[in-house]
């Protein structure tokens, strides 16, 4: 099920939090800024680890990772932190901006991690709203989000009887019942 709501994205009750991030993994404004501050330092030795092992090109834009959730991790929520490459920095620091395509491609790819994972429950926000990071406009690149959401992966099975016009899933691992969460969208629009 996708759920909207409004709050803060740190402090929704799921397994991860989905991010809009960049091919080096540094955080740079909005979410994943705020992610790196509450997460702390192990948090950013793994992004900056992850980064390296891709090399100097870092992580092509389209993909996504996984990393730990740090210290957002205590009381069992927010344990991982899925990462949605938007954005390429070259070596000089150009910016490349994201695409609507880019953030559908990156979006699925990062839920077709999480079911890897088996993460039950994912929050995420309006990625991509800033002009100086996107290639074409806000409401393309909300499509493009919410259509990466809506669409379920084979390996998911879709709810039934739903009385309600919004898309709706279940997360249904392998060793799990019909008793996972909701997936949640949130707001507010801030970061890129």
């Amino acid at each position: 099920m996708i759920e909207v709501t409004q709050g803060r994205l740190v402090d929704q009750p799921v397994a991860a939090l989905l991010l809009s991030a960049n091919n080096q993994l540094n955080a740079g404004s909005g979410w994943s800024l705020e992610c790196e501050r509450l997460c702390r330092p192990g948090y950013c030795a793994e992004c900056r680890e992850v980064a390296a092992a891709t090399g100097r090109e870092g992580l092509p834009r389209g993909s996504a990772v996984v990393t730990g959730g740090g210290k957002l991790a205590q009381g069992g929520r927010r344990r991982w932190i899925l990462q949605a490459i938007t954005i390429r920095y070259e070596p000089d620091g150009t910016r490349v901006k994201a695409s609507p395509r880019i953030v559908h491609r990156a979006v699925r790819t990062a839920l077709e991690k999480a079911e890897l994972f088996r993460i039950e429950s994912v929050a995420t926000y309006l990625m991509v709203q800033k002009a100086d990071y996107r290639n074409g406009t806000a409401d393309e690149m909300a499509e493009a989000l919410f259509r990466a959401l809506a669409t379920t992966p084979r390996s998911l099975a879709p709810s039934s009887g739903s009385s309600s016009a919004r898309p709706t899933r279940r997360r249904r691992p392998a060793h799990a019942r019909r008793t996972s969460a909701p997936d949640r969208l949130v707001e507010p629009w801030t970061s890129c």
